[in-house]
């Protein structure tokens, strides 16, 4: 998908985006081995094409805009979402093309020679092996404007593509991607003639891509909107006021009118709202009839500050527009979008019901290119997932990550497969391919078992054990436990487990470095006035409990002696409790 400096190399390097149970609910996880070796195969070749002016249809892509098929699609978004498109009544596909890598200005002019170029047929994934920095790839296409038609009146959609496109109409320049990997709509009027008329397109993309990708139907026609597919919004972004676009694919065949489950897609470096277009998540999520949301990063910022603000605001403007359960909105991305789906659900545990990260980095280093970035150590650490790893304790995770990722070492995957293993985190998983390097094709493999992992995963709604580590206020807790450093920057954390039946309370840990650590008891399942058991492993510098209702303050007695207090807004707080079993009732 998109280029990203390669660790400690000041060179850039191109990657591509194809694409809850709990711990303690095994019955809606199966608990997979730590790492599961899966074998990258290589995308399928293009079928050959012929008679290259007399275009046969393109093949069904989910991505397409708009299917002839019967539906049962129900609902519609607001207008406001909505993309470009081709009225399917009279469309002129534009299916069948020729290929060659390499690059020469003839390759435009209208008269040029291109029999002997490989026939190739959109949508499709070809295969390009480059070692280049930058690959060249030219594709042409003869297509027929029918008498009946007025070409005057005709636009032209050629779906989105890897890389940037620079297109050319008859010999003539007519338009580009406006960004890499985005799509390109030609619209009327344009220099077409009646009868044949030749395409060419100059592609550019990297060569970690390894792999032309091409989606959505080819097609000349008048213009319109659609309302399905893959669709974009733009609105001003409460957190600065700038103009913000969003990506959404709206299933073709999905009830609107009905909660449906939510995919955000994090893109990775130098990366858009397109970048997913040419994935087999969207096939397979418009197939599942699944929303898939793919947020600008705004910018390379490895989704800290205003970039992991815009990611929540805009899955908070899907969500209000758009009916979605709150209880399935997983979250994905690769390479730095990888990282960013790991750091955002780490940082909002109690919001999301799954993650799937592609080879992103769990611990930054200030020898790579980060340094620009997060500039200092301290900093680096604080947004490195390995810091904060037990917040996960209660969603599946997955890892996809090739063993010979020569950009970001299969080391930043496996050291936090390791300390998830050492938590016992069963319901979190390794796929480590041996080979597929920062790639597109390394996604598309692991498709499969990420959806399937989605699927099967539902948010808890108050886990009985919750662990959280912060250092930030701004990042205050999950579910029934809130955690407040005492300093900003400086880590601070609680581990508790709550048995609503058995009405205890057990505390793992406090670490000193927090200035406040609430259990909201109500929230976890306790209620009512009966004494509750108040388990410290380990002394704790303090703790406060949000009471049940009707309770007036607390007593909290044991082998240490008694402490008293009255409650404020409902919260108590007590100090310097040593390890043992107490028990605390209510009074003042």
């Amino acid at each position: 998908m998109y280029d990203r400096p390669m660790p400690r190399v000041f060179a850039l390097s191109c990657c591509l985006l194809a694409s809850v149970a709990s711990c303690t609910d095994r019955s809606r996880i199966a608990a997979p081995p730590a790492v599961d070796a899966m074998p990258s195969a290589p995308a399928p070749a293009a079928s050959p094409s012929s008679a290259l002016a007399q275009p046969s249809s393109a093949p069904a892509s989910a991505s397409s805009a708009v299917s002839s098929d019967p539906c049962p699609a129900r609902g519609a978004l607001p207008p406001d979402w909505s993309a470009d498109a081709i009225d399917p009544s009279g469309s002129i596909p534009i299916a069948r093309w020729r290929m060659t890598v390499g690059d020469d200005k003839r390759f435009a002019l209208r008269d040029f020679d291109d029999t002997g170029w490989e026939p190739l047929d959109a949508p499709s994934t070809r295969v390009v092996e480059s070692r280049a920095k930058q690959t060249v790839v030219w594709l042409r296409s003869a297509f027929v404007v029918p008498d009946s038609a007025d070409p005057s009146k005709l636009s032209i959609d050629l779906g989105a593509r890897t890389g940037s496109s620079v297109v050319y109409l008859n010999g003539k320049k007519v338009g580009a991607s406006a960004l890499r990997n985005g799509p390109v709509f030609l619209k009327a009027p344009l220099a077409l003639d009646r009868g044949t008329n030749i395409l060419a397109i100059r592609l550019v993309f990297g060569s970690h891509v390894g792999a032309l990708r091409w989606s959505g139907a080819s097609e000349a026609g008048v213009a319109s909107r659609r309302a399905r597919g893959p669709l974009t919004r733009t609105f001003a972004s409460r957190i600065d006021g700038s103009r913000q676009t969003v990506s959404l694919l709206v299933p073709r065949c999905a009830d609107l009118d009905k909660p449906l489950p939510l995919v955000v897609a994090l893109p990775g470096w130098d990366g858009n709202i397109h970048g997913f277009a040419h994935s087999k998540m969207m096939a397979e999520a418009d197939r599942r009839g699944w929303l898939v949301l793919v947020p600008d990063p705004r910018g390379n910022l490895l989704y800290t500050g205003a970039s992991e603000e815009g990611v929540l605001e805009a899955v908070e403007l899907v969500s209000r527009e758009a009916k979605v359960d709150p209880d399935r909105v997983y979250l994905t991305g690769v390479s730095m979008g990888g990282a960013g789906a790991l750091q955002i659900a780490y940082h909002f545990p109690d919001r999301f019901a799954a993650v799937a990260a592609f080879y992103g980095d769990s611990r930054y280093d200030l020898d790579s290119y980060v340094r620009s970035i997060l500039r200092d150590q301290k900093t680096a650490e604080r947004y490195s997932v390995l810091s904060f790893h037990e917040n996960a304790r209660n969603f599946p995770v997955l890892l996809v990550h090739a063993r010979d990722d020569r950009v970001s070492p299969f080391a930043q995957s496996k050291m936090l497969a390791d300390a998830d293993a050492r938590s016992g985190f069963t319901h979190h998983r390794l796929i480590a391919p041996d080979r597929g390097g920062h790639s597109l094709q390394v996604v598309e493999d692991a498709v499969a078992p990420m959806m399937d992992l989605f699927a099967s995963s539902v948010r808890q709604s108050a886990p009985p054990r919750v662990g959280f580590r912060t250092s930030a206020a701004r990042y205050a807790g999950a579910w029934w436990l809130a955690v407040t450093p005492a300093r900003e920057g400086t880590f601070a954390g609680a581990d508790v487990t709550i048995d609503s039946k058995a009405r205890e309370v057990r505390v793992h840990s406090v670490e000193s470095g927090s200035a406040s650590t609430v259990v909201a008891l109500a929230d976890a399942g306790l209620t009512g006035a009966d004494p509750i058991a108040v388990v410290i492993d380990r002394a704790v510098p303090h703790l406060s409990f949000v009471l049940p209702q009707g309770w007036p303050g607390a007593v909290l007695r044991g082998a240490g002696g008694e402490q008293r207090a009255k409650a404020t807004e409902g919260r108590v707080r007590f100090a310097s409790i040593g390890a043992g079993r107490w028990v605390m009732e209510s009074g003042s």
